[in-house]
């Protein structure tokens, strides 16, 4: 998923078109750890939709309590909010970011919170020394990033927090941080990392898929203080090769024992080493792989913990109670290159027949037996999908029975099914459960599920109809990007929350009904589609950046009262927008909201609103006339520039700064051929005067 950016240019032609570019978001972006092309056949069927269920009665729904939002403030290209005397970055707007300030609106800066500099043109080296947290996929994305050093004041870095950021060649972690979220590293270029003395946590999958090889790193070094490592935190792109790990003696929650790592009293296995050899040779020298004995004592041997490990067979001793899900690699589940074998009372333990089950038999782990079309058999005993079981494999079809309850992460991944039926019986499901599923075209969800969870759908390109029952509240990243043959998408009146690039990308969506439930929007979550129209509903609260950006084909926007916040860059490049009316609620147009829209012709700001943000309305070139309202405070830099067309424009007495080549080139006195309409001694007056520009008094 990546931003079309541009390095910056001195000129001001150069910054606009990098603003434009900025806000595009295109087809290759949803790929994920790949980039893979579009495989999709795009359908004009009526049945292709996302629908709420509407077969039973829907209780009226509760009008949704709103949580207050914090005031949004704007300082140079970046948007703060202030808390206890802290400034927190949520969203930065400029181009080829160098340096991050320590201090924003009089408070040092002490958060990067959640999304803050995504996708952006951030370049910088270092944080200032008042950073203390860095929030989740805080700077994912950032492809201008070459290397970062984290100074001694932070202390945790986020979930995907530098993910993708594919380009950073070296990271410097400093002895203040305790906490490393899951992927906080993952997907990135550097070949080397030190693991500082003081860190407590690292996350799933923390610096996975990097650079590292036997040239730039063989070992790594886990200090005393670590208590928590999680699943494939260090796994690499090279499959030929593994790191190392050494553990310090001091460490009271870990050990290396032959390869293994492991928890402290040898009870628990957490990853199996790189290569189980025979004593066999090839004839270039190189060993055979040969059985792999997971050690004795071992009780329980954890979640992922052979995804890696390379071996001819598997033998489980009698002392192993307990196995975590995706323990093994897909090949040996699917029993298609090697065999598992249980000693003593473990083969009492487990089921591995048909099918491979916990211990307990209640969670299945996967199938033995490879099978196109899964029957509900298969299922029957168990109240569980255990994460990766059927991914990975061209299954055609499969039941679902009603004993099932959840279903794990990735569970289907990449599998071939084409329809399936998620009975009520199920609570939950798991992130990215039916991701890359590029046969998948018809899904039914359970009445009982109230959260989509992240990437759920993510890539299912053939996805044509999925039926989203009333009770689902929360729909979360990613959870459709992608998925371009969805034409509709008619929301439940129980959802509250739509995440990040929920929907982007879809580029067959035309039409989507938001329900008067919705009260956030986030980031990028309708951009790229193909949308004609748009009604907000009055209970949302805030439009996320980017959320309705680059909708080629949306002409017609209604924003109902009660909206409070319009997001940076939210309808930027909506090329056919002819008009847009701005309730009375609105308190925030931020940087960048409408621009790039080439045939809006006329606006009018409420007074509602007190600031209008940096390139507002930049490049609008078939706006005529605006009027601005009394109340309204600040205009913001180039808010109006490139708008040539611009006829007539009313400001009242309120406003008392209008930024930086707010209707044209200040410098060089070029502006459009418009007139002022203002009251007499106001700002505006003075300003008209100092610049040039016509004014009449009313």
């Amino acid at each position: 998923m990546k931003k079309i950016r541009i390095i910056l240019a001195t000129s001001f032609v150069f910054i606009a078109i990098l603003f434009c570019l900025s806000c595009v978001r295109t087809n290759n972006e949803v790929s994920g750890l790949m980039t893979t092309s579009s495989m999709a056949t795009q359908s004009s069927s009526s049945s292709s939709f996302v629908e709420p269920v509407e077969d039973t009665p829907q209780p009226i729904p509760a009008t949704p309590t709103p949580t207050p939002l914090p005031e949004l403030l704007y300082e140079g290209d970046f948007e703060f909010f202030l808390e206890d005397g802290e400034a927190t970055i949520t969203g930065y707007y400029g181009f080829s970011c160098n340096e991050v300030p320590s201090e924003l609106g009089g408070c040092p800066v002490v958060h990067i919170g959640n999304d803050a500099f995504y996708y952006s043109d951030i370049s910088c080296q270092t944080l200032p020394g008042t950073v203390k947290t860095i929030g989740d996929r805080a700077f994912s994305y950032c492809n201008r990033l070459i290397k970062m050093s984290l100074p001694g004041s932070v202390t945790s870095v986020g979930e995907e927090a530098f993910y993708q950021s594919n380009n950073i060649e070296s990271i410097t972690l400093s002895k203040s941080i305790t906490y490393m979220g899951p992927r906080a590293f993952s997907n990135c270029s550097f070949s080397k990392v030190i693991i500082p003395e003081g860190l407590k946590f690292i996350g799933d999958e923390a610096f996975a898929y990097n650079n590292f090889d036997e040239k730039t790193m063989k070992r790594i070094e886990i200090p005393s203080t670590v208590e928590h490592i999680g699943f494939d935190a260090f796994k690499q792109v090279h499959e030929d090769y593994a790191i190392e790990v050494i553990i310090a003696s001091q460490n009271k929650f870990y050990q290396m024992l032959n390869g293994n790592l492991m928890s402290k009293d040898g009870t628990v296995l957490y990853s199996g080493p790189y290569c189980a050899y025979s004593d066999e040779f090839d004839t270039d020298g190189s060993r055979f792989l040969g059985p792999y004995y997971v050690p004795d004592g071992v009780t329980r041997i954890e979640e992922s913990a052979f995804t890696t490990t390379q071996a001819t067979e598997f033998i489980i001793p009698s002392s192993v109670e307990s196995i975590g899900e995706a323990a093994f690699d897909d090949d040996f589940i699917f029993m298609r290159t090697g065999i598992i074998t249980f000693l003593g009372e473990s083969e009492k333990r487990f089921s591995y027949k048909d099918q491979f089950l916990s211990a307990d038999g209640l969670t299945f782990f996967g199938m033995c037996n490879y099978e196109i079309n899964i029957p509900a058999s298969i299922l029957e005993n168990v109240n569980r999908i255990g994460k990766l079981a059927f991914s990975w494999d061209e299954y055609k079809s499969i039941e679902i029975p009603n004993n099932i309850k959840t279903i794990g992460e990735k569970a289907f991944r990449f599998s071939g099914i084409k329809e399936i039926v998620i009975p009520d019986s199920v609570f939950e499901i798991g992130a990215g459960v039916f991701e890359y599923c590029r046969s998948l075209r018809s899904v039914d969800l359970s009445s009982n599920i109230t959260i989509i969870p992240d990437r759920a759908f993510m890539s299912c390109e053939r996805l044509e109809k999925i039926t989203i029952p009333y009770g689902i509240e929360s729909i979360g990243h990613d959870s459709f990007s992608g998925c371009d043959s969805i034409t509709e998408a008619n929301l439940p009146e129980s959802v509250t929350s739509i995440g990040v690039g929920a929907f982007a990308v879809c580029s067959s969506l035309h039409s989507v009904i938001l329900p008067k439930s919705i009260i956030s929007i986030g980031r990028d979550a309708f951009s790229s589609c193909a949308l004609e129209s748009i009604t907000i509903p009055g209970s949302v609260q805030y439009i996320g950046p980017e959320a309705f950006s680059s909708l080629d084909s949306l002409n017609s926007i209604i924003l109902e009262e009660g909206l409070q916040r319009i997001g940076m860059c939210s309808f930027a490049n909506c090329y056919q927008v002819t008009a847009v009316q701005i309730p009375n609620s609105v308190q925030i147009i931020a940087p960048g909201a409408f621009s790039n829209c080439k045939s809006l012709n006329t606006i009018q700001i409420p007074g509602s609103v007190k600031t209008i943000g940096k390139l507002a309305f930049w490049k609008c070139e078939s706006l005529s006339e605006v009027i601005i309202e009394d109340g309204v405070e600040q205009l913001g830099e180039y808010i109006f520039r490139g708008c040539d067309q611009l006829k007539k424009v009313t400001i009242p007495a309120s406003v008392s700064n209008i930024g930086k080549d707010a209707f044209g080139d200040d410098l060089y006195g070029e502006y459009s051929n418009f007139t002022i309409y203002t009251t007499k001694d106001s700002y505006a007056s003075q300003y008209a005067n100092e610049h040039g520009i016509p004014c009449v008094i009313d």
